[in-house]
């Protein structure tokens, strides 16, 4: 009973009722399947979209009871293979009184991804789909991007750690409020409940008041960002890999129940001046300040367990 409206899976093998009473399912797309036989069970998207390695399929799948009577769920099929292999394919389970809207053939090489990296539009809005598929993926590259705005549409399900890699003119990130896997708030980007941080433009002017939900801080959360000084939350507790990396901060204190500082953290942090670890943390890994000779000032509790030999 997933609450999501898109699926892609490069599955081969496609289980009787393995998707079940997911009734917001909209969109399906099986890019390697071998076999399609009843995968459905109280749900019925309105586009469905076929691999060519499919080998059989029964119409009836697309079919559902309403009302008493059998009538055609799916509004869009697609099938990346020929009409001759169509007619192949169909044939191995299809009992022909039933019938299906037209097909339409062509490539499923898409495969959801959406790269921002190269981007030079002022504001960015990242298209609901591509060749007729769901963009589900944001990934990211070394190409600048100049993007200040980017506006990210409900069909993300996905948002890689490098997706906003090379977004040095970014100060706003907004989210469709339909999105049920993201949101946004003054600008930030979050997990749907708020509970972790997953990007802060790097080219905000102001860090606004995190919201108190917020318990963990994402890979890259800071990276790059201007502010020198970052007020966070009590409740944080875990922060990831890049956190801070390459950001203009000054002074931090972290929060006491963060128990690791992780890779990279504050990896080319060449402003720092002071730091306050938290009361609890036990561990430093390996490359936490990579690429600086020093740091002013850093206030360690006696909690501390290890530092990794190369932490600097």
């Amino acid at each position: 009973a997933a609450p999501f409206e898109t699926f892609v899976t490069d599955a081969q093998l496609i289980k009787f009722m393995c998707i079940k009473n997911a009734k917001n399912l909209k969109t399906l797309v099986l890019t390697d399947a071998e076999s399609f036989s009843y995968p459905l069970d109280g749900c019925y998207p309105e586009n469905v979209y076929l691999g060519a390695s499919v080998t059989g399929i029964d119409v009836r799948n697309f079919y559902g009871e309403e009302n008493g009577n059998t009538v055609l769920k799916i509004k869009n099929l697609y099938y990346a293979g020929t009409p001759e292999q169509w007619e192949s394919v169909k044939k191995l389970y299809a009992n022909q009184t039933y019938v299906l809207p037209e097909v339409k053939y062509g490539s499923l090489e898409y495969d959801g991804t959406f790269a921002i990296g190269g981007n030079k539009d002022e504001i960015l809005n990242i298209p609901e789909e591509i060749n007729g598929m769901p963009v589900t993926t944001l990934i990211g590259d070394s190409n600048d991007v100049s993007s200040k705005i980017i506006n990210i549409p409900k069909t993300v399900t996905a948002i890689k750690d490098d997706a906003f890699e090379s977004c040095y003119e970014l100060t706003e990130i907004n989210v469709d409020p339909e999105n049920k896997f993201f949101t946004s708030e003054n600008g930030i980007l979050y997990n749907k409940d708020k509970t972790v941080l997953l990007k802060v433009p790097e080219a905000m002017e102001t860090l606004p008041k995190l919201p108190s939900t917020v318990t963990q801080l994402g890979v890259s959360a800071f990276s790059g960002c201007r502010f020198a000084e970052i007020d966070l939350p009590e409740n944080i507790n875990k922060i990831g890999d890049f956190c801070f990396s390459s950001s203009a901060v000054e002074k931090l204190k972290l929060p006491d129940s963060i128990r690791v500082i992780p890779e990279y953290a504050f990896g080319k942090c060449y402003k720092l001046e002071r730091l306050e670890m938290p009361k609890n943390l036990e561990y430093i890994e390996n490359n936490a300040f990579y690429g600086m000779d020093s740091v002013g000032y850093v206030t360690i509790y006696s909690e501390l367990k290890r530092i990794s030999d190369e932490y600097f």
